[in-house]
């Protein structure tokens, strides 16, 4: 390797260098060690555990190694000779030096890799070279995944369906919910429709059934599966017919999601067609998934959308 029998000195070592790269997007962290010495191109060992920290040094490599050049040895004409260390857990991956085709002051292009030893890396620099993450490490904290909230939902505050794929979907007149709850009411009855499965299902029995055990469930606690499990084993006990067992467990497992954009404003993840049955059938409320950061939170959303709602209408 170029450079090599010449003796380094290490001025930098950085173990958490963080790399935002303005308007790019590339951004990450990883150990920096720069080596400099009179008179040669400085030398800079890169360590990182790819797909924990961000932006992997390969993908990212043209734009990491730009930055590390202007912050770091901003006054050198070229780049620093770009060696690139990955660690998966406690298995290192093999070295690679790291060229550039297309050089200009702090932006370089179209990368190529060669691999290098851990023996050449100290000779190039002329001394052993910590190779590991280092003891300056902190791990990024674990990301906090949605959480979906099982809930009973006012039908009439679903948000208004976009007709797609089934014909009954399509723009076809239909009944006021107000019209449809008041014939359901007045009668008695639900008429089914024969399009489709989700117009054949009497939402309003499966609703009747199943949001009881959903709330009740979730003041035992219950949440995701185990809510899931509790609720549908209940019905069963309850001598719910397998016609309802079938759409309550579609309810429940594969929910009608919904979302609240920056808005406010309610959206479809899941579930259009089942809404829009509903919608059609006149039932009152119904069980659907709210994903927020945690429960309180979906809890909190859902209070604060009917307290809306019941200050609009009274």
């Amino acid at each position: 390797m170029a450079g090599a029998g010449t003796s380094y000195e290490r001025v930098v070592d950085e173990h958490m260098f963080r790399a935002g790269v303005g308007e790019s997007g590339w951004a990450g962290t990883f150990r920096v060690q720069l080596f400099t010495t009179p008179g040669a191109r400085p030398v800079v060992v890169a360590t990182q555990y790819p797909g924990i920290e961000g932006q992997s040094l390969t993908n990212a490599a043209e734009h990491y190694a730009a930055l590390v050049w202007e912050r770091l040895c901003p006054d050198e004409p070229e780049p620093p000779i770009w060696i690139e260390c990955q660690w998966l857990d406690d298995l290192m991956l093999s070295p690679v030096r790291t060229e550039f085709a297309h050089v200009s002051r702090y932006q370089l292009t179209d990368p190529t890799w060669e691999t290098v030893t851990p023996e050449e890396i100290d000779a190039l620099v002329g001394h052993p070279v910590d190779l590991r993450r280092g003891d300056g490490y902190v791990a990024p904290p674990e990301p906090v995944l949605p959480v979906g909230v099982h809930q009973a939902f006012p039908v009439t505050d679903l948000p208004l369906t976009r007709p797609f794929r089934a014909d009954c979907m399509l723009g076809r007149p239909r009944r006021t919910w107000l019209d449809r709850a008041f014939r359901r009411e007045a009668t008695g009855t639900w008429s089914p429709r024969s399009c489709c499965y989700y117009h054949r299902v009497d939402w309003g029995l499966v609703n009747e059934i199943g949001v009881p055990l959903v709330e009740a469930a979730r003041a035992e606690g219950l949440r995701g599966d185990d809510l899931t499990d509790a609720v549908f084993n209940r019905a069963e006990e309850a001598g719910a017919s397998r016609t309802v067992l079938y759409a309550l467990h579609k309810l429940l497992c594969e929910p009608i999601v919904i979302g609240q954009g920056d808005d406010g404003a309610w959206h479809y993840t899941n579930g259009q067609h089942r809404s829009q049955a509903m919608k059609d059938a006149g039932v009152a409320q119904t069980i659907v998934v709210i994903y927020a950061d945690d429960d309180e939170a979906g809890n909190n959303t859902l209070t604060n959308t009917l307290t809306q709602r019941t200050s609009r209408d009274g």
